[in-house]
């Protein structure tokens, strides 16, 4: 598993490669994978999974569940 350093300096570079398409970029490459202003879903997902992924880690491992009553 990634430490939470690595994860931060992984979505530093996925929040930066948005930044450079929201700025007027047409392609950016983060870690092999290759984006555009068509594909910019794809990058939103991966800076939300990483941003999850942050909160797994500082939670300790530990998934947080949410009780939804009937009601």
């Amino acid at each position: 598993m990634a430490t939470e350093a690595e994860l931060k300096a992984e979505l530093a570079k996925y929040k930066a490669a948005r930044d450079a398409i929201l700025s007027g970029g047409q392609t950016v490459s983060v870690g092999g994978d290759q984006f555009t202003r068509a594909t910019f879903f794809r990058l939103e997902d991966k800076i939300v999974e990483l941003e999850n992924r942050i909160a797994y880690v500082r939670r300790g491992g530990f998934a947080r569940s949410t009780f939804v009553g009937r009601g």
